[in-house]
């Protein structure tokens, strides 16, 4: 199968090539992004950061909200052994400016604009910092370091024609002793090698099949999130849902449907307490028995079988958990391996 997160992914690539990936509201409708699309997207992203020279060893930040660029850029800059930087888009500018000088990040990939106007206003006092990536621009600003993000897939196609051998190649060179992701709460960066030890370790909490429709809440910038709902879950071959924020949470269950959620005991905790707050004073959820709890199940997506937390859920959740049928997994980020 693999012992680098890009030989993961060529591995399921191959293997479910038209399975969808990724779900994603857009125009008020979901749209779902294949693996192949995949694929051929961080194909052209590999082609298209290696033609402006961004390559081995480069620290690439990524600064956003869960959108499919975030997943984008991780793999890509591992294909070309760049070391990634994920940050918490809930972070203040300054502070976020902070750790790409400490960690003298030659890149930043951000979601938001509103954060990218903060973040550029820092800009001269990050000389190492060669280019600001918002993932929403609509024109190239050369003055202020800032690039169209689609532009990299454009300028990829072109390093394409020109170096066609270039991403099997890059796909040959990354070995379990390649450099890959800085992690929080350590000050080394961990290898390939180590990544693809946590996965295994997750594999073993959390069992995942391609027919899976997984949805969760968190940010990819978390190592929950990051190692079971996107490299795990890449693995096993199945469809990610990104939740549009908490705000959103109960409207994306109902529209994604999804089988699998992971998120946090405290806040599935919230999520279960506002979902039977809502019932009670709309229908009289308690006492109400089997009735209510199809009630419940439909606004929770109808199609929920398990739900994996990290953290301990209060009584009344396991219990409502329960009474729908749905297995709750306790999980815990694996630690990167002794001998990866």
């Amino acid at each position: 199968m693999g012992t680098t997160i890009p030989h993961l992914l060529h591995h399921t690539f191959e293997q479910h090539q038209e399975r969808e990936v990724i779900l994603l509201k857009r125009a008020g409708m979901y749209l779902g992004y294949t693996y192949w699309q995949l694929w051929e997207t961080v194909r052209r992203l590999t082609h298209g950061m290696a033609a402006r020279g961004i390559g081995e060893g480069d620290v690439l930040a990524i600064v956003s909200e869960n959108r499919p660029e975030w997943v984008y850029i991780d793999y890509a800059a591992f294909f070309l052994k760049a070391v990634v930087l994920p940050l918490d888009p809930t972070a203040d500018p300054l502070e976020i400016a902070a750790q790409l000088k400490k960690h003298k990040a030659r890149a930043v990939f951000i979601g938001s604009m509103d954060f990218y106007q903060g973040l550029k206003k820092f800009g001269e006092d990050l000389p190492q910092l060669e280019f600001f990536f918002p993932f929403d621009t609509t024109r190239s600003d050369p003055s202020s370091k800032t690039e169209f993000f689609r532009q990299l897939t454009a300028m990829g196609e072109k390093h394409r024609k020109k170096q066609p051998d270039f991403f099997r190649l890059a796909l040959e060179g990354v070995t379990r002793r390649t450099p890959a992701s800085f992690w929080p709460g350590r000050d080394a960066v961990l290898s390939q090698g180590e990544l693809n030890g946590m996965i295994n370790a997750a594999a073993d909490q959390m069992h995942l099949g391609s027919d899976d429709v997984l949805m969760s809440a968190v940010n990819l910038s978390d190592p929950l999130e990051r190692v079971m709902g996107n490299w795990l879950a890449m693995r096993a071959g199945c469809t990610i849902a990104y939740a549009r924020g908490e705000g959103h949470l109960l409207e994306d269950l109902r529209e994604i449907r999804p089988t699998l959620m992971i998120n946090y005991a405290k806040k599935m905790d919230e999520l279960l307490r506002t979902v039977q707050s809502g019932a009670e004073q709309k229908r009289g959820f308690l006492g109400l028995g089997g009735s209510a709890t199809r009630r419940l199940g439909e606004v929770l997506g109808g199609r929920l079988k398990r739900v994996a937390v990290a953290g301990d859920l209060r009584q009344e959740s396991s219990r409502i958990l329960n009474d729908l049928g749905v297995s709750v997994v306790r999980v815990t980020v694996p630690d990167p391996p002794d001998n990866p």
